[in-house]
């Protein structure tokens, strides 16, 4: 609901009280989860952790960051339901599909974090492209009163 409510307050604002037209486009990283390069998150997230916490239990915070980031759960699971609908799961939405070092676990609450921060640099490029951007993990928009604005980024976004 805090996503529709930031959407419904950032058309507002845009359009001046519904005053001026906007434009919005809104977006879904497909297969997000999946592509999530396990390297360069962890990556990103060492470099914050060691600028940002100076706690005495650093490294076995950075040692725990990395056992997530770093685990399989794919491979040491009971998988419930018949196989042959595993089959026909997309490709992009299962880690048993996925190369070693690629692929978060959807519902895990540390994937959802993980991937708000991998994300956090786009965030600061789309906010300063357009008058409202917002992004609840993989699903984001983008509103502005130049309609050409919007259609020129669909090509940059895809």
């Amino acid at each position: 609901m805090f996503g529709v409510n930031r959407l419904a307050e950032a058309i507002k604002k845009c359009s001046d009280n519904y005053t001026r037209d906007c434009y919005i486009a809104k977006f879904d990283l497909k297969g997000f989860f999946m592509s999530i390069y396990k390297p360069l998150l962890w990556r990103k997230l060492k470099i914050f952790v060691r600028s940002n916490y100076n706690g005495i239990d650093k490294e076995d915070l950075l040692y725990l960051i990395r056992k997530v980031v770093y685990n399989h759960p794919q491979y040491n699971c009971t998988r419930k339901g018949p196989l042959p609908l595993w089959n026909i799961l997309d490709k992009d939405k299962s880690l048993f599909t996925v190369g070693e070092n690629y692929g978060m676990p959807i519902g895990n609450l540390t994937s959802q974090v993980f991937a708000n921060f991998y994300l956090d640099e786009i965030d600061h490029i789309l906010s300063t492209i357009f008058l409202f951007y917002g992004r609840y993990v993989d699903d984001f928009f983008i509103i502005d009163r130049d309609k050409n604005k919007i259609l020129k980024s669909i090509f940059f976004i895809k």
